[in-house]
């Protein structure tokens, strides 16, 4: 069965860089290899019989508040280079529009283990969830964008 093609901005197939791609996938193999070796009780993640059904669901909860949070700074962050590059407003508008969206495949993961839409949306961010949103937007208010 061949898998159907993706309609993102930037498949492998038409990746500008893909040495850099390739470098880049090998560096994040390295550290996941380095995760589970020097992780204390990383390794349990990895067993079936320790998987915690509640830590899942907030995990998950909490990456689609994350998401849906960042979508609010990415206008932003489109909006400041418009003026100024418009090319890398164009292609952060791109990868808005394809990013954007994530929440939704991990509500699809969330109901599939009996969530509701109202039930995920009902969850508060952790402290650290809001710090995070909270430094994206002082960032880009006193510094402006990180250019490439």
């Amino acid at each position: 069965m061949t898998m159907p093609r993706s309609k993102s901005y930037n498949t492998y197939s038409s990746l500008q860089r893909p040495e850099f791609r390739k470098r880049v996938d090998e560096l994040l193999l390295k550290f996941e290899r380095d995760f589970y070796e020097k992780s204390k009780g990383a390794e349990g993640m990895l067993d079936a019989n320790k998987f915690d059904l509640e830590l899942y669901k907030r995990h998950n909860v909490e990456t689609m508040i994350r998401i849906g949070l960042k979508r609010a700074v990415d206008p932003l962050v489109a909006n400041y280079w418009a003026t100024r590059d418009p090319q890398l407003s164009k292609e952060w508008g791109l990868y808005g529009a394809e990013e954007g969206r994530h929440d939704r495949m991990f509500a699809g993961d969330l109901h599939k283990v009996g969530m509701t839409d109202e039930e995920i949306y009902a969850i508060r961010p952790t402290f650290a969830t809001e710090l995070l949103n909270g430094c994206f937007y002082y960032t880009l208010a006193t510094e402006g964008p990180s250019p490439r």
